[in-house]
């Protein structure tokens, strides 16, 4: 049984009609509905998930939907506070029926005293249910006056028995109340799920930045709710599930017991929070946050009945949310896009049509059908990392798809998930943020911080008229970087696809072209139009150009001789040309430093109103580890695939080849010069890319900083790479052949290669490339050629967890990439799996399976036509 309870409010909901007068011809009138809502919302979407199941032949997860409240409306039409009021209008879209969608929201009633206007249903009081369901919607049913309408057993000490789970939807202020007291006793607050949401927090004083970077949401949701003292009971609930939006939710998981929080991020990959209603600003209605609960409590119920069938051996404590989360965010949509019905129907709350939805989408998501909408990864950060180290949050989504290479130190940066992007595209990478500006494609969390903080800075003075002087941006890069290009994609979001973009090269300017300029600037604004300028090369000549924008800059004029001109309405983006970063030119160089005071280069940076530093498809710094960047060689596939125009299309290209583009040292001019390469390569032979038709060494050392040893690269595994696709099958039987009986019978996996899915195939094919960087680790390596490895055994002996671990790290990867989380429960319908964890604290059947791997290592090089031989030096070659 679940049972619902909390406050209910009498919505007045007016669908505003068309009939303009009586003998109007339309047909469409307006209607008047009281109907109950706040808690009666999340009972109505259970019982229409319970009829909607029941109606398909499913097996029942639920016997009895109990509402707790009498619901009487004539004590609800006369307490003011608890009346709420809508207006809903038709909107139309093209090519789409017509649809009720809420125009405005009229509000609750006034404030007034009185008794709580609700009575217990009979007989709910005392009634013990599995599932517990209560709407706090902030109108006293946490107080001592509703405490008439709480279950009996709700004020008590201990939580009864058979009581599994209390889901409390709260509103503000949070943390607050009598009931909030009872719940937060050891008793209960062990099965407690608390969900809020992320404008709840904002509401209540928490600085929750919203519309960035998913990892920059998680690190303020963490750190706020960790150290603000007002709403610090909240991480003491079992369960805190944050929304943001329809478009993410984080999930606090606190066993306690000086046991690890544990967070799981449920989100929408290629958006970030609000961006969804952002697009379709018309689609308003409510009930979101009561579809996010109701989801919760019937996947609740659900696991309940398969722990009672005995179908799930796990405890009643250890349940996962991530399924529910995502079916919920993706209801609260369906509310957004549905409305209340279009307009021939008629017009009301769509219970059964969001059942409908929620019920699709879960089946949807067990299956896999179709492109997921939402991702799910694991936030694996510090509670007040960023204020310990006082700079920002390093971590990334991107970062713990390999967590084996990550935690090396120094640190390995591994190239398979850039790999898989070169060849397969954005998509490729499901479970991390790839964030979309026009053309431009991001998966790098620092980018995607800056890029969207510089949009959002573009909406708002474009929707802001009074602001009269430029938006002044300051953009850094290293030579090639595309410094301009993700500017101008935002630009062209924000301002439209014509927008005027007028570029101007300061290092090639007098001081007389600057006015040239200035006019160009003025006449296209007096055009109509806001144009975004890029100066680019600003800081070159020594600094001398920044004394020319301060005026600009602050009061939108430019002196030339004696007249006044204004500049009007623009974006000015300052493209630094001698800096890379804004760091770098902000704190210049002891011998510059006093040239960059007396030519006012403080004042400049004091009229910027905000920055960007583009890493382009070199690492940060002057090395990978010293950075902490290991998203470099997934930029560098982005490079590869925008320059060769590849859309959708998979890259055909040469496996040592492209183990070169991704994994060289360096790219003398940046994007630049890794696009002039593949595209030289492409030109000269086509595709597949192959290394036969790169340019010639005294090309290809323009290109890169070290020919020798991109060559080197080439050849190091391309060989053994051609026969990859010959030893996947080959390492797919191997495995097959040691699995016990019972994991023939239920591990889908357990089938002929040829029925094999697609990311099945390509995860045995990775463990075939791996095999040399494993050997590596025990100093060994591949020859071609025929005869035995003479120094495989001892060199094993020695290495063998090494090389274990290794292996484990790299099926570890496969799966991460493919979009699993870890688990402390296998959920294979949620890609969840409680081996993504590290080899150390595998159990030692688990370790003997990566250890026979290893042991097979001498058979798949010999199928390969290679043998193992020990490792000759080679200290040029990157780790």
């Amino acid at each position: 049984m679940i049972l619902i309870t909390g406050d209910v409010v009498l919505d007045h909901t007016v669908y505003a009609g068309q009939r303009s007068e009586p003998i109007s011809a339309e047909s469409t009138g307006m209607i008047y509905r009281e109907v109950l809502g706040g808690a009666w919302l999340t009972c109505g979407i259970l019982a229409a998930l319970r009829d909607t199941a029941a109606a398909s032949g499913a097996a029942p997860v639920v016997d009895e939907i109990v509402f707790g409240l009498d619901g009487d409306k004539e004590k609800l039409r006369h307490a003011r506070p608890f009346n709420y009021g809508s207006v809903w209008k038709l909107f139309e879209e093209t090519g789409k029926k017509p649809t009720w969608r809420m125009e405005m929201s009229l509000g609750y009633g006034a404030s007034q005293d009185g008794d709580y206007p609700a009575s217990p249903a009979p007989g709910s009081r005392e009634r013990v249910p599995e599932v517990l369901v209560i709407d706090d919607g902030g109108l006293g049913f946490r107080n001592p006056q509703a405490k008439g309408c709480w279950p009996v057993w709700l004020s008590g000490e201990e939580r009864p028995a058979g009581l599994e789970w209390i889901i409390l939807k709260l509103s503000r202020p949070l943390a607050r109340g009598e009931l909030w007291l009872n719940l937060m006793r050891e008793s209960w607050r062990k099965r407690l799920i608390v969900i809020v949401s992320a404008d709840q927090l904002r509401s209540e004083g928490l600085r929750v930045e919203g519309g960035l970077s998913w990892e920059t949401s998680v690190d303020d949701i963490v750190d706020e709710l960790h150290g603000n003292r007002a709403l610090h009971e909240l991480v003491l609930s079992r369960h805190l599930v944050v929304t943001m939006r329809s478009d993410a939710a984080l999930w606090l998981d606190q066993p306690g017991d000086e046991k690890a929080e544990q967070r799981q991020l449920v989100f929408d990959r290629k958006l970030c929070e609000g961006e969804f209603e952002q697009k379709h600003k018309e689609w308003k209605a409510y009930g979101y946050q009561s579809a996010a609960a109701a989801a919760l409590a019937w996947f609740i119920a659900e696991a309940l009945g398969k722990k009672r069938a005995g179908r799930d051996p796990s405890p009643a404590e250890d349940i996962d949310l991530t399924l529910a989360l995502t079916v919920g965010l993706s209801g609260k949509r369906y509310l957004l896009e549905h409305g209340h019905g279009e307009a021939q129907d008629d017009p009301r709350f769509p219970y059964e049509g969001l059942a409908k939805h929620l019920l699709r989408e879960q089946d949807a998501v067990v299956r896999r059908a179709g492109a997921a909408t939402y991702a799910v990864a694991e936030a694996r950060r510090a509670t007040g990392e960023r204020e310990e180290s006082g700079a920002a949050s390093r971590w990334t989504i991107l970062g713990q798809v390999s967590p084996w290479h990550f935690s090396r130190q120094p640190k390995v940066v591994s190239l398979e998930p850039a790999r898989r992007v070169a060849v397969r595209g954005p998509d490729a990478l499901p479970g991390v943020p790839c964030a979309t500006f026009g053309k431009l494609q991001t998966f790098d969390r620092h980018e995607i911080d800056s890029l969207r903080s510089l949009r959002q800075l573009m909406l708002l003075y474009r929707d802001n008229p009074s602001q009269k002087k430029p938006l002044c941006l300051g953009v850094f890069g290293s030579p090639g970087s595309g410094k301009s290009f993700g500017l101008k994609q935002i630009a062209k979001g924000v301002f439209g696809a014509e927008s005027a973009i007028l570029e101007f090269n300061l290092s090639q300017f007098r001081e007389t072209d600057l006015f040239g300029a200035f006019h160009q600037v003025r006449d296209s604004v007096l055009g109509g139009a806001t144009p975004v300028v890029f100066w680019d090369e600003f800081d070159s000549n020594n600094y001398d150009w920044l004394k020319y924008f301060l005026a600009p800059m602050q009061d939108g004029t430019f002196q030339e001789g004696q007249i006044t001109h204004s500049v009007g309405r623009a974006v000015f983006v300052f493209a630094g040309g001698v800096n890379d970063t804004f760091q770098a030119f902000s704190a210049p160089s002891t011998e510059k430093k006093g040239d960059f005071l007396l030519k006012k280069g403080p004042d400049f940076i004091s009229r910027l109103s905000a920055y960007l530093n583009i890493a382009g498809p070199n690492p940060r710094g002057a090395a990978p580890e010293g950075d902490g960047d290991v998203e470099y060689p997934v930029r560098r596939a982005m490079v590869i695939r925008i320059a060769l125009g590849l859309g959708d299309r998979e890259l055909q290209i040469e496996r040592g080849l492209l183990t070169a583009l991704l994994g060289a040292r360096r790219y003398r001019n940046g994007a630049r010069s890794l696009e002039k390469l593949v595209t030289y390569i492409r030109d000269s032979g086509g595709f597949p890319l192959r290394h036969a038709f790169l340019p010639p060494d005294q090309i290809l050392a323009l290109l890169v900083e070290d020919a020798g040893e991109f060559h080197r690269l080439i050849r190091r595994y391309g060989a053994f790479y051609a026969e990859a696709d010959l030893l996947a099958p080959v390492i797919h039987e191997d495995w097959m052949s040691r699995l016990r009986e019972e994991e023939r019978r239920t591990n889908k996996n357990a089938v002929p290669w040829a029925e094999l899915s697609a990311d099945v195939r390509d995860s045995n094919v990775a463990a075939a490339l791996r095999i040399p960087f494993i050997l590596e680790l025990a100093g060994l390596a591949l020859e071609e050629g025929v005869g035995d490895s003479p120094d495989f055994d001892a060199a094993v002996e020695n290495h063998m967890e090494t090389m274990a671990a290794a292996e484990h790290g790299g099926w570890e990867e496969q799966r991460r990439m493919d979009g699993w989380t870890y688990s402390a429960r296998r959920v294979d319908e949620a890609l969840r799996h409680d081996l993504l964890r590290p080899y150390d604290s595998l159990t030692d059947e688990e370790k003997e399976k990566d250890r026979n791997t290893i042991r097979r290592y001498p058979e798949y090089a010999r199928l390969a036509g290679f043998r193992i031989v020990r490792k000759a030096q080679d200290a040029s070659l990157p780790t």
